[in-house]
């Protein structure tokens, strides 16, 4: 029984030691901010764990997550149509984290009440189709 409980004692330090060495015992709450290429906060954007995806939360309408995590730690945001960023979580409680257009993205523009269609450039759409799709008669445009 003695040999047992040294044992067990001798394996909780060892535990405690590889959470301090490996930065995993200090626990702490960042601040993310999440915003475009032109400084807008972009709210929905996920931030979570890299390794547990499903442990995660969304930025607010501020586009700001509070997030509780490991120092040393890897934290990832992402968004729909825009490139992933992994970053490490260090002394800091608080990070600003820029997320760029992702070039292959697609966006969907409504044609009809049940039909859409997929676009890789929105930005370079005909004015008339995007009309259309908003459900103005064009009848025709000239520059």
């Amino acid at each position: 029984m003695k040999k047992a409980k040294i044992i067990l004692m001798l394996l909780l330090c060892i535990g405690a030691m590889t959470n301090i060495v490996l930065g995993q015992g200090t626990l702490k709450t960042v601040k993310v901010y999440v915003i475009d290429e032109g400084d807008t906060p972009m709210p929905g954007a996920y931030v979570h764990r890299s390794l547990v995806p499903s442990q995660g939360v969304t930025t607010d309408l501020d586009g700001i997550a509070t997030f509780e995590t490991f120092l040393n730690s890897n934290l990832s945001v992402s968004y729909l149509g825009y490139y992933d960023v992994t970053f490490k979580v260090g002394s800091a409680n608080n990070y600003t984290i820029v997320l760029k257009t992702h070039e292959n993205s697609y966006y969907v523009v409504p044609m009809a009440a049940d039909e859409f269609i997929q676009v890789k450039n929105a930005s370079k759409l005909p004015i008339s189709l995007l009309l259309k799709s908003l459900g103005a008669e064009v009848k025709s445009i000239s520059n």
